[in-house]
């Protein structure tokens, strides 16, 4: 039983408490300029480490930047179209515009046509009243004024009613035939 029972090791002799020996100066700079190459050492990689995250922000930074530059470039393009829209709506109204002062114009035309037909149309029933009345001096008088106002071109050349007869003159027939009457010599 004397083998399992383990003594505890002898304690060594206690060194004996020597004063340290006082350090150099030589080992005193070492030691500062060890410290010194440390704190340059962990400041560097502090250095190191804060440019990669603030590297690190820049780029996320240019890549937003990239994205709202093609952004700005997607709404610049779509400006421009919408511009090129824009100008061609305008030629479109001008051509419009255009368009429908011809219309108008045409039309005060035909207005003013249908206006010269319609007094034509009544000098020559004034005519026809005073020649078939027999006031001959009136009637011609009335041609004469037919013909100073500009209306014989206005008097239609075919027949104003249809029927199964085909009885009806045209005005202009009409009128023809009362001038010949009237001026046997003719008009001028």
């Amino acid at each position: 039983m004397t083998d399992l029972i383990h003594e505890a090791p002898q304690p060594e002799e206690q060194k004996s408490a020597a004063p340290e020996k006082p350090t150099t100066e030589k080992e005193r700079q070492k030691r500062v300029y060890a410290y010194i190459a440390v704190l340059f050492t962990v400041a560097f990689i502090l250095i190191l480490w804060s440019f990669l995250a603030n590297h690190r922000a820049n780029q996320e930074v240019i890549r937003e930047l990239r994205g709202s530059t093609s952004l700005v470039q997607s709404t610049l393009e779509q400006n421009a179209e919408l511009e090129g829209e824009i100008e061609a709506l305008e030629a479109q109204i001008e051509e419009m515009k255009q368009s429908f002062a011809e219309a108008e114009e045409a039309y005060r035309a035909s207005g003013d046509r249908q206006a010269a037909i319609i007094t034509a149309l009544d000098w020559l029933g004034e005519l026809e009243r005073y020649y078939n009345a027999g006031m001959l001096s009136v009637a011609r008088q009335t041609v004469q004024a037919i013909r100073d106002n500009g209306l014989e071109p206005f008097l239609p050349d075919y027949p104003l009613h249809t029927s199964a007869d085909g009885d009806y003159e045209a005005p202009a027939a009409r009128y023809e035939k009362i001038v010949n009457k009237l001026f046997p010599d003719g008009l001028d």
